[in-house]
């Protein structure tokens, strides 16, 4: 199902005694890194949006508290899958295939996909459609698009994301529902 995102989140707080809360910590994932976490608590946030993408994989939503028990945020240098990330590996292909499987295994999903602030549609599309070498006809992030619940897309310099799940896009804009699937329809043309 295709949502829009939410312009901003609310703030998520967090009991951690009897009477007050703190805000929720925020691990921040820097250019061509990834980070996946399972607590309840943290938010994931990534800027320096320009030509860069970032995505964002949820799974294993707790229907009594609307958390995600798996979230994982990777910020593509470029947008490419892969070239993409720093470190041994920068082929992110393997790490979308496997959150591929894990979001087709489970009913509660969300996929949050943000373009750089810089990026045109047609880069958009290039970002959507790309194949991975040796495979014409594997587009890893449209299987994953394909698999998912609930997708939100925008264009931003900045994403972070709630243990529930709502992107904050900051200045950034949010694509409609309608803008969304007009954009996924366009990469086969």
């Amino acid at each position: 199902m295709l949502q829009g995102c939410q312009k901003k989140s609310p703030i998520v707080e967090v009991s951690t005694g009897e009477h007050h809360t703190t805000a929720s910590p925020i691990v921040e994932v820097s250019i061509g890194m990834h980070h996946t976490t399972a607590s309840p608590n943290v938010m994931l946030s990534t800027n320096g949006l320009t030509y860069c993408s970032a995505l964002a994989v949820l799974y294993g939503m707790e229907s009594d508290t609307g958390v995600y028990q798996n979230r994982t945020l990777i910020h593509l240098v470029g947008g490419n899958i892969e070239q993409g990330l720093f470190g041994d590996s920068t082929d992110a292909t393997g790490l979308i295939e496997r959150l591929t499987s894990e979001v087709s295994e489970n009913p509660y999903t969300k996929v949050i996909l943000v373009f750089g602030v810089d990026s045109s549609n047609y880069f958009s599309r290039t970002v959507l459609g790309q194949r991975k070498t040796g495979q014409e006809e594997c587009r890893p992030l449209l299987r994953l698009l394909d698999k998912a619940r609930e997708i939100d897309m925008g264009k931003s310099g900045s994403l972070k994301v709630t243990p529930t799940g709502q992107a904050d896009l900051g200045k950034g804009e949010c694509f409609s529902k309608d803008a969304i699937a007009k954009l996924i329809e366009s990469v086969g043309e």
